[in-house]
């Protein structure tokens, strides 16, 4: 017979861990999702056409869509490249005109997160 202590023990500590765990992953992707009123319509498609379509408009990856945008994060790690922090990635924007800002990146980051709203 199992006394109430050892009871305790053995439901307490699977569940306790199993709450831990379904909670983790949702506070990371929370976390991740900075700024929850990103589309791509109201903010993405201005810093792709400020920063990346005079060189990605026609050629490859082509970032005038958002389904082109889309992809280039999905498939061509896109954000790696743009956080300019990984020597894996090449930094882009590749010209003259500097890294994006931030709040640029976050935007970027976040609307992977909530799934790329139009």
């Amino acid at each position: 017979m199992i006394c109430n202590k050892n009871l305790f023990f053995l439901t307490f500590i699977p569940l306790s861990i199993l709450f831990t765990f379904a909670s983790c992953g949702k506070t990371a992707t929370t976390s991740n999702c900075e700024n929850e009123r990103v589309t791509y319509s109201n903010s993405i498609k201005a810093i792709m056409q400020t920063r990346c379509v005079k060189c990605h408009g026609a050629s490859a990856p082509n970032l005038e869509s958002l389904e082109g945008v889309k992809s280039a994060i999905n498939l061509r790690d896109l954000i790696c490249s743009v956080e300019w922090s990984s020597s894996t990635c090449k930094d882009m924007p590749a010209d003259n005109s500097g890294k994006l800002s931030d709040a640029e990146i976050v935007k970027i980051k976040s609307w992977k997160c909530l799934g790329f709203p139009n």
